[in-house]
């Protein structure tokens, strides 16, 4: 890329010491962990706001009691010519010079999606009343805002009152060699080892513990799997706690699904290869869910509420998208029309390898942080000695 670039970051979970690594001769990582006051106050702060994960939401407050992290970020943005916020929660800790170009890397309008999962609480309303202040800020004092959607440049520029002209689409992006579609061989092996018979069809739902997420596989457990005894459900990933601690039953109760939880990439590599359509019901959240990406780059069949599906405004023809009520009769549809599913499996192979590769999206931003050097360098020889 021809930058030389230093993330600085914090585990926002307890365990993990202190890491720093080359991760190319371009590229250092620097990662601190947060200290046990800080993971106590925030504890507080989510019983507070009825137990909804706030971790992120309190860094502006609490970062404070994690003192290293603001250390390590002023010592590294001193020297440097560009600072990057990724996400807004850190940026109260990150001095700037005022020849320092700042970019906001935005990842969702996280006002809109703070104010609906907080709301419920007077502690929650108060965080996402803060988050849209720091949101706001930065938006107003960033030179360049990198946004995942037109969806959400729209409305940062609305909510923020920022000239569209400074925010840059850089969608999210995924790795197309490493998720690859799967040949019949392989896709025999892959339900082997998941001990699964070939004939049986397996649909996968890909979700962390974020509400959006839960949301959905609260839809999908009685509305999809619960109507659907003849298939198979994989529900992967971090939303099985989220599912089980938040309506107090097991995860288990149906005996077509299989909640994996966490799953290594090599896991997650063997259950897309197995996989028959993939499932994304979601009705809320921002930005784009990152889900989509890794489906269409398996050449998977997708069927996808609105919701799902946002940001990929390419992707129309490449999936299924349905109310939720319709999912049962899609999936009904798919499984029978084997041509359907490898012609839907094959243009969203294509639209993940033309629109959404990391490497085309990856010069996109370069291309703009060049721009935004080569226009500050201009206006420093014209401004007067």
């Amino acid at each position: 890329m021809g930058f030389d670039v230093t993330y600085v970051g914090a585990y926002d979970w307890p365990g993990p010491t202190y890491r720093e690594q080359n991760l190319s001769p371009h590229f250092r990582e620097i990662v601190t962990p947060l200290t046990q006051v800080h993971f106590h106050l925030d504890a507080w702060i989510r019983w507070c706001a009825g137990g909804q994960t706030v971790i992120d939401t309190t860094i502006p407050y609490l970062l404070r009691c994690s003192p290293r992290f603001g250390s390590l970020a002023e010592a590294e943005a001193k020297d440097s010519r560009v600072i990057i916020i990724s996400h807004p929660w850190v940026y109260p800790y990150v001095p700037r010079r005022p020849d320092e170009l700042l970019f906001y890397d935005s990842h969702n309008c996280e006002y809109l999606v703070k104010k609906k999962i907080l709301g419920s609480t007077v502690a929650g309303q108060l965080l996402a009343a803060g988050v849209r202040r720091l949101e706001g800020k930065l938006c107003r004092e960033a030179d360049l805002i990198f946004a995942c959607s037109l969806g959400d440049s729209d409305q940062l520029s609305r909510l923020y009152g920022v000239s569209k002209e400074k925010i840059v689409l850089v969608p999210n992006g995924v790795d197309i060699e490493e998720i690859r579609p799967a040949h019949r061989q392989e896709k025999i092996q892959a339900k082997h080892d998941l001990g699964l018979p070939l004939e049986r069809p397996l649909l996968v739902f890909v979700g962390s513990g974020y509400q959006p997420n839960y949301e959905a596989a609260s839809f999908i457990v009685p509305q999809i799997a619960g109507k659907l005894p003849g298939c198979h459900f994989y529900i992967v990933g971090g939303v099985r706690d989220s599912f089980e601690a938040r309506t107090q039953e097991t995860a288990r109760a149906l005996p077509n699904i299989t909640w994996t939880g966490t799953v290594d990439n090599q896991r997650k590599l063997i259950i897309y290869k197995a996989c028959d359509i993939a499932i994304n019901p979601m009705f809320s959240g921002s930005g784009t869910n990152l889900k989509m990406l890794d489906y269409f780059a398996a050449g998977l069949p997708v069927i996808s509420t609105p919701a799902g599906a946002r940001g990929l405004e390419l992707a129309g023809n490449a999936c299924v998208i349905c109310a939720g009520e319709h999912f049962v009769k899609e999936i009904d549809c798919l499984l029978s029309d084997p041509v359907r599913r490898d012609e839907l499996g094959q243009r969203a192979r294509r639209v993940a390898t033309e629109h959404f590769a990391w490497p085309g999206i990856a010069k996109q931003a370069t291309e703009a942080i060049r721009n935004a050097l080569e226009k500050e360098k201009a206006n420093a020889f014209a401004r007067p000695a």
